[in-house]
């Protein structure tokens, strides 16, 4: 079986979350420093692996009027780079709250981007359910 991988996407971090085979449950992965493609993409690659990952889904963020936060344009870019280097399908998934989320529930430290993307993993595993 196969899991998801989610991604909480940022300028400076990327946080990782997975899901269990039966994609059911999501757990924080880590954090990645967001550098220059080539480097995450590496990174990715391995997690990919090593987990078997089967598809991926990113967060994407919207204000509270509904529209495209200004992060936006960055986030799908860097979305169409996924899918043309892992020919996996990658969806989008609003992510509005979910860092806010992860700050209550983990506080004020890095690690709250794998914390936010495990919040988007159960987000878009509760609507394939």
């Amino acid at each position: 079986m196969s899991r998801v991988l989610a991604i909480d996407y940022g300028k400076k971090y990327i946080g990782l979350a997975f899901s269990d085979e039966n994609k059911k449950f999501s757990f924080p992965l880590k954090v990645i420093q967001n550098k220059k493609f080539p480097e995450v993409k590496k990174e990715l690659r391995e997690i990919i692996k090593e987990k078997n990952i089967s598809e991926i889904v990113v967060g994407f963020p919207l204000t509270f009027k509904g529209e495209p936060h200004k992060i936006a344009k960055d986030i799908l870019k860097f979305r169409e780079k996924l899918k043309k280097e892992f020919n996996l399908p990658v969806y989008r998934e609003e992510e509005r709250f979910t860092s806010a989320q992860a700050k209550r529930f983990h506080g004020k430290k890095t690690g709250n981007h794998a914390v936010a993307a495990s919040f988007i993993l159960e987000n878009y595993l509760n609507k394939i359910a």
